[in-house]
């Protein structure tokens, strides 16, 4: 088990995670997309997947993509609201997600909207993407057609005895 552990955090999660900080990047500052493809920024990233998830890596790239592209009067707009029904904290801020801190400073400004997307994609990635789940699939997938080819054998046997 603590095999398949070690494959999940560092073949998906941290990898993910790197991937979720460097798109990141590409949302809080979409006027210098160059750094997608800059190896330090890459190393940089890998480094704050050591302590972020995944889902707390696209949390804060949601986040930012969603205030980049809804402009200031929309995002004033939404912030108002959000503010009138009493949930203002919902809404998040743009962020450097090079930031190691950035996570917890978007908790800490939205914490209701910080959770939900955190929580929401770190469930998905375990519950799709870890070994133990992959694996169980495949060998359920393999009983099951060994089952079926078992029975069609059968059957085949019963047929041509008549």
């Amino acid at each position: 088990m603590e095999g398949l552990e070690w494959l999940y955090r560092e073949g998906v999660s941290e990898s993910l995670s790197t991937t979720g900080t460097v798109l990141g990047q590409a949302t809080y500052d979409p006027r210098n997309i160059g750094h997608v493809l800059d190896e330090e920024t890459w190393a940089q990233a890998y480094e704050i997947a050591q302590t972020r998830s995944t889902g707390q890596a696209y949390a804060l790239t949601g986040s930012n993509a969603f205030r980049g592209l809804a402009g200031d009067d929309v995002n004033r707009q939404v912030k108002r609201t959000a503010e009138s029904w009493g949930v203002g904290g919902i809404i998040g801020g743009t962020m450097d997600p090079l930031d190691p801190d950035a996570y917890k400073e978007f908790r800490e400004s939205s914490p209701m909207l910080a959770s939900l997307r955190s929580g929401t994609s770190d469930l998905g990635a375990r519950w799709y993407l870890d070994p133990d789940i992959v694996i169980g699939k495949a060998a359920g997938a393999y009983r099951q057609a060994f089952t079926i080819a078992s029975l069609t054998r059968r059957l085949e046997r019963t047929s041509s005895t008549r």
